[in-house]
């Protein structure tokens, strides 16, 4: 292991000018005067001199390549070669064993060095080199001015001698070493104590000068320790603290030497904050290793910041208590109040002090002690740490007072039952309002009915009570017929006073354990239970029907209503809530359908159409979506010269699993679910962008005319003139070749929206069709303020002509009466060679039909329809 410090050199000239080294060199002037005088072996003075510096050197050599750190082999060789170089010279100078005493100066210098690990090779080496020596002076090596074998004997007494000298050496040295290293221990103990402890240590003189401060005095307070020492302790100190210590015992005469006080107090630290610290100050000023006065100083800022808080919040729980506007009590483990507040008091109506000692079961009231005491129970167990809930307590003059309660349970430190806290607030006129609150959330605040939530409910359980013992349930749905004509015409104030009274009538008339609710508006539903049998069920549903038809008296007048009714039963289907509801309300529709005021039992196959029409209404909004949708065309022929003049775009819905889906299917649904709009924007500008491109194959011929059907429900969209305008434009379509067609039902109600909404879309120059015309209410005043182009002649009409007179009167009427308006005549529905001469005798402009040809789509046309009608009738639609 490589040595630290200094290098060999260093050390060397370190051994070679130390004492041993001088020591030698007084030896020189003894050696040459026992030369002189005879006292030294018959040896040149110069051969003594070698042996005597070859000595030193190999011994400072062996010092600076092995020094005192140190041991093993190294020590061992190191401490011989010191040995035998003075057993080199005592042998040579012819002395021999007379001489051992120098082993012991090299002894002593190893044990200086190397401490007491030098004693046993010290021992070793010499014992071994005085036998050597001897054995030397026996072969006559090594001279000898003592004789054989006087010489021998004095080599063991010599050997004894040195040994029991090495060893005594050795263990003072061991003793002194051990003390040495408790002494360095303990030092190192305090050291490390004073060093990494968190508490100041200050040692004041007699005059307050600082004298001494530990570590943590830098670390605490931010003090340069340096900068400080010298400096007045008092400083540092709050002047409160300050006076306070010097009117203590700690400065007093009783402060006696070594005796200890204790105070808190505050001292500054370098931020200029001040800091609490518990001191414990101990007079030294005579002992004279310390000289003065010393301070252990532990941080207590926390704990007393801490403390501080404790105190506040001592003393804010005590304002909280007593000046809580809620109640408040304390009570020990077994339910006795030992303190309660004026808050409380006030609630029961006693005084605070009329509580104390009182049971909590004395002032609850009698309903509620068993769930409250069960509680209390459990609490003082520790079975919970907290409860809460609504009680009612007993007033001081015999009331009782609902309220929330709301109690912990406080624990001592090691986790013990202390007490109970409780808060009380009164809510007894909270618990009114929610009671009232919660019969108006289940009744109908006109009728004071039940509603729908808890006639759902009420039916939930029935149905549950039917599973359980038997027996039908029965719901009889119904809805007033044209109440809103008693809403237009009287009022609504008389309205809701018949409601009311149908209310009333409905609830006398039904057993106690039939249920009537008002299901909103006009709707009203019964739900029977215990019914034996649809038939008894129906006779209920009759006599409910008579009790609504009795005329009603409002107002000071008589007013008769009827009402349709719809019955389901539980044995006819799944028994579930909203289920029986369902289906009675379908049925109470299908009444409606049926012309109103009677009464109709549900039907399953009625449901099962419902339920379709509602899965075809889903579908057509994925049809949308997927492009199921796709728009064929019917060729428009002039019967003047026969020559297909355009067309007319027709959707069709190629469903991917039930097929081609009929127009008249799917159409209505769109109407009703509004898909209608974005259904009839993407034909009209699927038709716009085919009929340019067929156009723009015919090279420059008379341009073709499309016509797209329009719905009511289009009309009404205020943005129709836009979009209309934007397709337009994507597509660059000649406006003046698409025709909208409208049925007279779409013209007529609110004729002014209509008309605007004509003329603005005429405005953007595309022509307007009447289409099933003859099947609607439209008047010649309405004709003449819409902007139409053509009339075009439903095929109920036409399918009679040649056949039926009146067809025929009427088809000739609506063509005259176009082109006296100056408008065009279509006719729709052209099948057979009979009509076609009919129409063309009375002067039809135009016609349709799967006489000419069946609707297809633009790809079974090709890019360029062909104006030989033949090409079109193998199609099919």
């Amino acid at each position: 292991m490589a040595e630290s410090g200094p290098g060999f050199g260093a050390r060397l000239r370190a051994r070679l000018s130390g004492h041993m080294q001088l020591l030698t060199l007084a030896v020189v002037p003894v050696f040459w005067l026992g030369t002189r005088i005879g006292m030294v072996a018959d040896v040149s003075i110069w051969t003594l001199l070698g042996v005597l510096f070859t000595a030193q050197w190999t011994t400072a050599i062996a010092y600076a390549l092995w020094p005192g750190r140190q041991s093993g082999w190294r020590l061992f060789l190191r401490v011989g070669i010191q040995q035998w170089s003075i057993l080199l010279v005592m042998y040579a100078i012819g002395w021999g064993p007379t001489l051992a005493i120098g082993l012991l100066v090299g002894v002593a210098d190893n044990l200086r060095e190397s401490g007491s690990k030098a004693t046993l090779p010290a021992l070793v080496w010499s014992v071994a080199g005085i036998a050597v020596g001897q054995l030397a002076i026996a072969a006559g090596v090594a001279p000898s001015l003592v004789p054989e074998p006087l010489v021998h004997g004095l080599s063991v007494l010599a050997s004894m001698g040195v040994g029991f000298t090495i060893l005594l050496l050795g263990w003072t040295t061991a003793e002194k070493e051990a003390a040495e290293r408790e002494v360095r221990a303990s030092e190192e103990r305090f050291r490390a104590l004073v060093q990494h402890s968190s508490d100041v240590t200050m040692v004041v003189d007699a005059d307050g000068d600082l004298t001494y401060a530990s570590p943590a005095f830098e670390r605490v307070l931010g003090y340069d320790l340096a900068e400080e020492l010298g400096s007045k302790a008092g400083q540092l100190m709050h002047d409160d603290d300050r006076e306070a210590l010097a009117r203590s015992a700690v400065a007093s005469s009783e402060f006696a030497p070594h005796h200890t006080g204790r105070a808190e107090l505050r001292l500054r630290d370098a931020t200029g904050r001040w800091r609490w610290f518990d001191a414990s100050v101990t007079n030294l000023l005579e002992d004279p290793a310390v000289h003065g006065i010393v301070a252990n100083l532990r941080d207590i800022d926390e704990r007393v910041a801490d403390r501080r808080a404790l105190a506040e919040a001592n003393a804010r729980f005590r304002s909280a208590f007593e000046d809580a506007p809620i109640g408040m009590a304390l009570a020990d483990l077994d339910g006795h109040l030992f303190r309660v507040n004026t808050s409380m008091a006030n609630l029961l109506g006693y005084e605070a002090e009329d509580l104390l000692g009182v049971h909590v079961s004395q002032i609850t009231d009698p309903q509620d002690r068993d769930s409250s005491g069960s509680e209390m129970r459990r609490l003082a167990a520790g079975e919970i740490d907290a409860y809460r809930l609504e009680k009612r307590y007993v007033h001081a003059d015999g009331h009782s007072i609902w309220t929330s309660l709301s109690v912990s349970l406080v624990r001592s430190s090691d986790g013990e039952p202390l007490y109970q806290i409780g808060q009380i607030e009164d809510i007894t006129e909270r618990r009114a309002i929610s009671e009232q609150l919660t019969h108006a959330a289940i009744h109908d605040p006109l009728t004071g009915l039940p509603n729908r939530t808890l006639l759902t409910d009420r039916l939930g359980l029935a149905l549950e009570r039917a599973r359980r013992n038997g027996g039908q349930i029965g719901v009889i749905f119904l809805d007033l017929d044209r109440f809103k004509f008693v809403n237009d015409s009287l009022g609504h104030v008389t309205g809701d006073e018949l409601l009311k009274i149908l209310g009333d009538r409905l609830r006398t008339a039904m057993r106690p354990s039939d249920t009537v609710a008002r299901f909103g508006g006009d709707e009203f539903v019964v739900l029977c239970e215990g019914m034996e049998g649809t038939a008894a069920i129906m006779d209920v549903a009759e006599r409910v029907a008579d009790v609504i038809a009795s005329p009603v008296s409002v107002a000071g007048q008589e007013i008769f209503v009827t009402a349709s009714l719809g019955v389901a039963v539980s044995s006819q289907g799944p028994a579930r809530a909203e289920n029986l509801l369902r289906d009675a309300d379908a049925a109470m529709y299908q009444a409606k359908d049926l012309g109103r005021a009677r009464v109709v039992l549900f039907d399953e196959a009625a449901r099962i159409q419902a339920v379709h029409h509602v899965q075809t209404g889903t579908e057509l909004h994925h049809a949308v979506e997927r492009g199921e949708l796709d728009v064929y065309y019917q060729p428009m022929v002039a019967l003047d010269t026969g020559l297909v003049t355009g067309f007319e775009a027709l959707v069709r819905w190629a469903h991917p699993v039930g097929g081609v889906v009929k127009p008249s299917e799917f159409i209505p649904l769109a109407e009703e679910t509004g898909l209608i709009v974005p259904i009839g924007l993407w034909v009209l500008e699927e038709a716009c962008r085919q009929i340019v491109c067929w156009q723009r194959m015919r090279n420059g011929c008379k341009p073709l005319s499309i016509s797209v059907n329009l719905s009511a429900r289009q009309l009404a969209e205020p943005t129709l003139p836009d979009e209309l305008e934007n397709i337009l434009t994507r597509t660059k379509v000649d406006p003046r070749t698409v025709v909208l067609e409208l049925t007279e039902s779409a013209l007529i109600g609110d004729t002014e929206s209509a008309s605007r909404s004509l003329h603005a879309l005429c405005d953007r120059g595309v022509q307007i069709a009447v289409d099933d015309f003859g099947t609607g209410y439209s008047s010649l005043a309405h004709l003449r303020r819409f902007p139409i182009r053509a009339l075009k002649v439903d095929q109920t009409f036409v399918d009679g002509l040649g056949v039926e007179p009146e067809d025929t009167s009427i088809v000739t009427a609506v063509v005259s009466l176009a082109h006296s308006l100056g408008l065009e005549a279509v006719a729709e529905g052209l099948e057979t060679p009979q009509q076609l001469a009919a129409l063309r005798t009375i002067g039809c402009d135009f016609a349709q039909g799967y006489l000419f040809g069946r609707p297809q789509p633009a790809r079974a046309l090709g890019d360029r329809p062909a104006d030989d009608l033949q090409a079109w009738q193998p199609a099919d639609c």
